[in-house]
């Protein structure tokens, strides 16, 4: 069955130990956090590849054969998240895919830092995501070599944000083009309550900034 299209609702019923559906107990350990919290919890997930020896506590493994379908499930779930950064995602798509449909229906997580290729359908899930969540107050893409078509999904997904909570945005180290920019500008400008934003590390050139200017004109963001 494609991790996409799993009931896991219904196939939660059957799992009695939640070792049988992560690699190792930290990873266990992180799921139950997501569920119930913990005071000593800093409310912060890391999803890293490969398990070091001495894990930090918020780094989720998902390199070995973990079904990060389910990770994404239990993060759409949890109340307590607050801070989520993807280090490392897997070649499958079906696992990406599944992941982000997860994480598209929390509504907790105030700062999304996302570090890996999420894919075509990732950056639509990030759409509905950005639609749902309401207390989002920094985005990061960084690392992400955003195409043409990349920088309009992105802003396609910036242009379905309906909080007045998203107060930074950045966009780093991304290869994005003059056009694609523009395009994020434009959707960015819809942002009235934006305050800082980052685009360090892509050479957009003049053409870049002076198409940054014009659509940022009227509004708030530094750069």
């Amino acid at each position: 069955m494609m991790a996409e299209n799993r009931d896991y609702d219904a196939l939660l019923q059957n799992i009695s130990n939640l070792g049988d559906i992560t690699s190792s107990e930290h990873n266990a350990t992180n799921i139950l956090l997501l569920l119930n919290g913990h005071p000593d919890w800093s409310k912060t997930l890391f999803l890293v590849g490969n398990e070091s020896a001495s894990p930090h506590i918020e780094e989720f493994a998902g390199k070995e054969i973990d079904d990060l379908g389910w990770l994404g499930y239990f993060i759409g779930r949890s109340e307590e998240l607050e801070v989520l950064e993807v280090h490392y995602l897997p070649e499958e798509r079906e696992q990406v895919d599944a992941f982000m449909g997860g994480v598209t229906c929390n509504q907790s997580i105030k700062k999304l830092t996302i570090r890996a290729d999420i894919g075509d359908q990732g950056y639509d899930r990030l759409g509905c995501f950005l639609q749902n969540n309401n207390a989002l107050t920094c985005l990061r893409l960084v690392n992400c070599h955003v195409g043409r078509d990349r920088a309009h999904n992105i802003a396609m997904a910036l242009e379905q944000c309906r909080n007045n909570s998203l107060i930074r945005f950045d966009l780093d180290n991304s290869n994005v083009s003059t056009e694609g920019l523009a395009e994020i500008a434009t959707a960015l400008s819809s942002q009235p309550q934006l305050e800082d934003l980052y685009l360090g590390r892509n050479n957009i050139g003049r053409d870049g900034c002076v198409a940054l200017g014009i659509r940022l004109e009227d509004g708030k963001p530094r750069a």
